[in-house]
């Protein structure tokens, strides 16, 4: 993964969490919609859901999906099975828990 790339994920990462802190903070959470310019509002619990849907999906995608460094064979990122033998194992469970945890969130906007 090249520099700008890992600086672009870290930047939307840190983003991304300042935004859920701020929602958090103020208990609410606007999640705006692509069409007709609706915007959802999450409260309570349902942030916090969305919170550990968020966080799984990042365990899923950073650090137990599967990673290609092509300038240095010795990368951590292709000794990774070796280091955590069922890493994609995690990774498949984590996805699972976070797209539950996110439909969990979504079923509880509209009964809370």
């Amino acid at each position: 993964m090249k520099r700008i790339d890992r600086f672009a994920l870290l930047a939307l990462l840190a983003f991304l969490l300042a935004y859920f802190g701020f929602g958090i903070w103020i208990d609410d959470l606007p999640v705006p919609g692509v069409r007709g310019g609706g915007v959802a509002h999450l409260h309570g619990i349902s942030i916090w859901l969305l919170l550990a849907a968020f966080l799984c999906y990042v365990a899923c995608r950073i650090w137990f999906s599967p990673r290609e460094n092509l300038d240095d064979p010795r990368a951590f990122s292709t000794n990774l099975e070796d280091l955590v033998p069922h890493s994609s194992k995690l990774g498949f469970v984590f996805g699972c828990v976070g797209w539950l945890l996110f439909l969990a969130a979504l079923i509880s906007m509209f009964v809370v």
